[in-house]
Formats: C-alpha cells, structure tokens, sequence
C-alpha cells in the first residue's frame, strides 16, 4: 500500500480521537450524594415523649432532597427508639445517639431521656371567636416536671372535646375544631390520663367578612425561576382578622408564566409574561396582577440577628438573592434552595433556616442557590442567662372576655438578649392575686393572659411569673368587669360602665369622689362602679384606648335606648343586660342628646324609662361607643 493511502485515515483517526479527548474534558463530573444535616428541636425529652427529627440529603450540584426515607437507627432503641420516618420516642433514662444513614453517608444526634412525669396540659389558643364556618386548629402542650413544655404529637392518645358538639366539634380527632353553630363552647383534651384544669373558650359569631385581603397586594414582579407567596386574611364585621391562606383557592390565570406549587398560597414562575393570580374565599374574589421578568442573578446574602449565640438557643436566619435592578427575592422558604450546617454536633439547621444552637463551638451556616453557597460564620457559647424582662414591664389592663400577649427577652452574660417567649425552657404561672381565683389556667405557655368570661365578672389584679432555669420575672395583669357590648343590628361596640379599678387602668385621671356600690341585682356584688359629670364622661370616651382602639365617643340617645330595647325590652325586675350581659346598670347612663330645658338625657338600662334628664354636673354612669363599620 502507499504510504499516500494509509496516511489520510491515519490523520482522521487523530482528529476524532482528539475531538473526543475534548468532549470528556468538556462534560460536567458526575453529581455526587455529599452529606446529611439532621435538625433535632430537642436534645432531651422525658420518657414517653415523642418527636420528630428532620433529615436533608445533599447533592453535589446543589440540589437537595427530605431524608424521611433514609435508614434511622438507635445506638440503644431501649433508651430512644427510632421509627422509619424520623419520629424519636424516649423510652427509659439514659443517653444515646440517634444515627440516619443513606448511599454509605451518615449523620447523627445525641438524645438525653429524663424520668420527668408529665404535670399539667395547656392548649392553645385559650380563648378565641370566629365567625361561623371557620375551623379552629388547636395545639396541645404537656408541661413535665422538668418544667418544660412539649408540643403533644402524638395526636392517636390525646383525645379533643367540646362541651357543645352543636357549636363545634372535632370529627377526626385532630385538634382541629370544626365551627357549627353560633355560641360558645369550652375546648379542653386529655393525654396521659392528664386533662385541662381550665378549658379554652370558643365564641362562633355570626360577624360577617366584609372584605378579603391579599398581600402582597400590589403587581409583583418575579425573575423567572422563582417563587413569590402569597398570603389571604379574610376581616370581619365585628373587628377579627383571620388568615385564611391555607383554606383559600389559589389559581394562576396562566400556567404556562407562573404556576401553583404544592404550599398553599406560593407560586413559582416558569417564564416571562404578565399574568393575574386569583384568590377565592367564601365567595370574594380577588384578582393580583403578576409579572415574571428575566433578571440576572447577582449575589446572595445570608443574614442572623447576631454573630454569637448561648447553647439553647433557637434563631431564624433569613437568605436572599439579589437580582440587576435592585431586584431582591427571600428565599429563606425556596424550594430551590438549601440550608446546611458545616457541623451539626454544635448548630442543626431545618429546611427553613431556624438554627437551633446545640453545643459550643464555631459553625458556618450555609446556603446554597444557583449553584452558588453563601455562610453566615456564627460561635455559639455557652452563656449564662442572667435576667428576663417582660414586656409590658408597667401595669395592663385585660377585659372580660380578651386577652392580653406578653413578650420575654433574655439577657445574657456576653451582652446579648434574646427574644425568649416561645423557648421551650421557658414556663409561665400565676405567683399571686389579689382574688383566689385567679390561677394558672389564665396563662398560656405562650405567654398570653385570658380574662375568660365568667357568671360574675370581678375586678381584680394578680401577678404573671415568666422563669427560665433560676431567673424570674414578673407582671401585674389587671382584670376588669368592664364589658364590650356588639350589636349587630347599628354596628355599634359598647363598653361600660367602668368599675373603679378598671378606670385606674384605663383612664388618664383617677380622682373618682364618686362610685356606686352594686349590689348583685343590677350588677356585680360588692363591686363599685365610678359616677361621673357629663364633661368627665365625654373626656372618659375621647380620651379611652381599649381593646386596641382609641375611637370612641359618648352615646346618643336612640343608641343607647336601642340597647335596653335589643337585649331587654321588659320594664320588670329581670335585669337581662345585667343577668345575661354581665352589664352593671344600677344607675342610669349619659348619652350627648339634649332633652326639655338643655339638660342631658339619660337612659335606664334596667327599666327603659323614657324622658329622664340631668344637669351636667350631676354625676351618672357613663359608657363608651365606637362605629365597627363606618
């Protein structure tokens, strides 16, 4: 053969063996299982308490997956079982590691189980009103003797109860209450042959929502490849606000630009356009333009609240992806993105960013997106808790029938505070009052003072004690008899009149050199009530913040007579606003109408006299109103 004839398939030979040498250098390497990060809400739990750990898989190229399907295991399942999805269950004192192992790559925690025995049960909320056809989630919690809280997740052995299945009930036995009928009813649960010393109070209204509101409410705009949430409140005629974005439907107009994803409320956009999301809810229908846009992705932030944390500690941290055009997306909920913890023995990390700090020690929180990881470089130590405050730190007031939220902050011995009102460690108790009955049942777990409406509403006040470990702190609740009145027919709030102690929580002045002494026909027994001229009672109204508002005016006349009319209507000795609304109407009330000879008039609640007046100067019972839809 010529050399001419055996070179050219020589020479082609080279080039597709050099083509090829090229494409193996070109190709990506291959994705790779690198690592698993466990989440432990808990580091110790007594026996017979469950709950659940989490697990993350990880993946070289970024991606992530739930790790409820890799295999769990226990160093000693007789101290701490394991189930196959993650669920812990202490079973006898003694400490052992909890291990999840997948693809030969392993992670682990330590569970310490205590002998403590379970005291008490809380629910929550305590007290709520709904309108009708909404359902009510409730949480239990059981208090141990180690004095810490444990959320109940072992919903086959507790059992839920309303005490008027007509007004609500629970039909699977969820803790979810389902509304029937307008009234009251009591919710309370027993677990672990522990039941509720006080029930919570559920009121089903017949308010009606007057409007649907979606945040955010104005055109968004999504980069493509995002997600943007949503959320749905639904207002109501009698002043509630309830978030309806779990129960409402949410549609896009167009998929193909932006589509639902599996949360309720949340949106991922799949290419440019412009489309409209639509909401629905009990018959409102609302419609929120959207925008998807192409926009370069340019840095990514990761943020805490400190650098430094105390062991104990759980903390939100928060991601963001920042975009060309000052175009800013949380992602710290993104699907397509990851929290991971470079050493989960000192913080765990969920897949929401809420960084639980376990032992002391430096650790980078990480988060990746697009292929690109950013850390927040925290050092957890262990400090010492040296005090807690409670906000309100001055004197409250809580009516009959509300409730009142505390907060807690922590301070520690290397100069940082926390906000510490939901820690587990943290338990709250009645210390002492001024009244015997008041007691536990009036705070929750959460740091929330109930005034439960009661047969006789009473005036007192007593002390709230928050404590973490040997640090207290204290707060003076005062409950009133002061009672908010709705009727529905002119839309109109109405509260009053005011006993003593309640005016010196609510009122900017507190020389009363008159009161009446109720006498348990027209009012509650031996409680008094202050009388006021008619400028001291305009003053009262245009100057009182209660129940959130700061709106309130002095009556006039038809209104107040259309309450006698309303929820009495009978000249006799029944007394309804008293027996029935817990309304002290011993003495007669101002309104602002003028009647003969320029002197105020006055309405008698207990008989609904007609053309009573007095002089301004006299001194009568006095309530306030406010327009609930104007």
């Amino acid at each position: 053969m010529s050399p001419k004839i055996w070179f050219i398939p020589l020479i082609l030979l080279l080039f597709t063996l050099v083509g090829c040498s090229d494409d193996e250098e070109d190709a990506p390497p291959p994705v790779t299982f690198d690592s698993i990060n466990m989440y432990s809400a808990y580091d110790s739990i007594p026996v017979g308490v469950g709950f659940t750990i989490e697990a993350y898989g990880y993946y070289s190229d970024g991606s992530s997956e739930s790790g409820i399907d890799y295999v769990w295991s226990s160093d000693d399942p007789t101290i701490a079982s394991i189930d196959t999805k993650g669920k812990a269950l202490g079973k006898s004192v003694g400490q052992t590691t909890i291990r999840v192992k997948d693809r030969g790559i392993e992670s682990s925690v330590s569970i310490t189980v205590t002998n403590a025995v379970i005291q008490s049960l809380n629910i929550s909320p305590g007290e709520t009103a709904v309108a009708l056809g909404i359902n009510v989630p409730y949480e239990a919690y059981a208090i141990y003797t180690d004095q810490q809280p444990y959320k109940i997740l072992d919903i086959e052995n507790i059992t839920w109860y309303s005490t008027d299945k007509a007004v609500a009930s629970f039909p699977d036995n969820d803790g979810i209450a389902h509304t029937l009928l307008e009234g009251d009813t009591e919710i309370s649960a027993t677990y672990g042959g522990v039941g509720l010393v006080f029930p919570a109070i559920l009121e089903v209204t017949n308010a009606e929502m007057t409007s649907l509101v979606i945040t955010p409410t104005s055109s968004d705009t999504v980069p493509n490849g995002q997600s943007i949430s949503f959320q749905a409140h639904a207002y109501y005629s009698d002043d509630k606000v309830i978030e309806v974005t779990d129960i409402a439907t949410w549609v896009s107009e167009n998929d193909a630009v932006i589509t639902a994803s599996s949360i309720l409320g949340r949106f991922d956009a799949k290419s440019v356009g412009t489309t409209e999301i639509t909401t629905r809810y009990n018959g409102t229908t609302i419609y929120t333009p959207v925008e998807v846009i192409t926009a370069e992705f340019e840095s990514l932030k990761v943020s805490s609240a400190e650098s430094t944390y105390p062991v104990r500690i759980n903390s939100q941290f928060t991601a963001s992806a920042e975009f060309v055009g000052d175009i800013s997306v949380d992602l710290t909920n993104q699907k397509n993105g990851f929290w991971q913890s470079s050493d989960p023995k000192v913080a765990t990390v969920s897949l929401s960013g809420l960084v639980h700090m376990r032992t002391p020690g430096d650790v980078d929180i990480y988060f990746t997106f697009n292929g690109e990881s950013e850390k927040k470089s925290i050092q957890v130590v262990e400090a010492s808790l040296e005090s807690l405050t409670i906000h309100p730190s001055a004197d409250y007031f809580v009516g009959e029938g509300h409730k009142r939220k505390l907060t807690v902050t922590g301070h520690y011995d290397n100069n940082t505070s926390r906000y510490l009102t939901h820690n587990k460690n943290l338990t709250w108790k009645v210390v002492y009052g001024e009244d015997s009955s008041i007691n536990d049942g009036e705070v929750s777990q959460g740091g929330e003072v109930f005034n439960y409406q009661t047969e006789s509403p009473i005036s007192t006040y007593f002390t709230v004690e928050a404590q973490m470990g040997d640090k207290r702190a204290t707060s003076v609740a005062n409950f009133g008899a002061t009672e908010v009145l709705q009727d529905n027919e002119i839309t109109l709030n109405f509260i009053g009149p005011f006993t003593d102690i309640d005016a010196k929580s609510l009122l900017y002045f507190n020389n009363f050199t008159l009161v009446h002494a109720e006498n348990g026909t027209t009012g509650p027994d031996n409680s008094t009530f202050i009388m006021l001229t008619f400028n001291e009672a305009t003053d009262l109204c245009q100057t009182l913040l209660y129940d959130g508002f700061d709106d309130y005016r002095l009556p006039e006349y038809a209104e107040l007579q259309a309450v006698w009319t309303d929820y009495d209507g009978n000249d006799d000795a029944s007394y309804r606003l008293y027996n029935d609304k817990k309304w002290a109407i011993g003495q007669a009330f101002w309104t602002v109408d003028y009647g003969v000879g320029g002197e105020h008039l006055l309405v008698d609640l207990r008989t609904g006299e007609e053309g009573l007046s007095a002089a301004t100067d006299t001194r009568q019972y006095a309530s306030c109103v406010r327009d609930v839809v104007k």
